[in-house]
């Protein structure tokens, strides 16, 4: 009358579990690389974009455009970092520094968590110019580092013509290192 009660013994929940915990610990550390090459990829794209727009505007408007560091996203500043914010603005008088009757394009000061930019460039550290045919007043090069990850390092590479390119090594063909 009664059948035989069909369901999981003890043992083969614990067998599920191994098999899971196991799948888990091979995964789960794939994942976290996964999400932090995405991270940095998308901040490198974004500041990338930022360097192309601050271009495109010096052509367009057939002026100087500059991008600076600013931690308040009100005046350039050589105290604050990269990743602390920047903005791009058009540079009327050609000074380096934002005047307040000049056109503000672009203010990015979202916290970037973990994100580190430093900037080396023959002219500043703490700006670039474009002139008004899209070339810069001189070669640079912006490192951009997830710092939860080593080997996460980038390099927005920009030459005298205004050309911006990345890369993941130096010119002499090493890794980039953060810091």
């Amino acid at each position: 009358m009664y059948g035989k009660t069909r369901g999981y013994s003890l043992l083969n929940l614990l067998t599920s579990l191994a098999v899971s915990a196991i799948l888990l610990g091979i995964g789960l550390p794939s994942m976290a690389s996964f999400i932090t090459t995405n991270r940095i990829s998308t901040h490198v794209t974004q500041f990338a974009g930022a360097l192309a727009f601050a271009r495109t505007e010096a052509i367009t408007r057939n002026q100087s455009v500059i991008i600076c560091k600013s931690k308040d996203q009100l005046k350039c500043s050589t105290e604050s970092a990269w990743h602390e914010g920047w903005m791009i603005f058009v540079d009327d008088n050609q000074n380096h520094q934002y005047d307040d009757h000049e056109l503000v394009l672009l203010r990015d000061g979202l916290p970037h968590a973990n994100l580190w930019i430093d900037y080396k460039g023959f002219e500043s550290h703490a700006y670039v110019v474009f002139r008004p045919i899209g070339a810069t007043t001189s070669n640079g090069s912006f490192t951009l580092c997830d710092t939860t990850a080593t080997g996460s390092a980038r390099a927005l590479i920009i030459n005298r013509s205004g050309r911006i390119r990345a890369s993941t090594s130096k010119a002499d063909g090493t890794p980039l290192v953060c810091g």
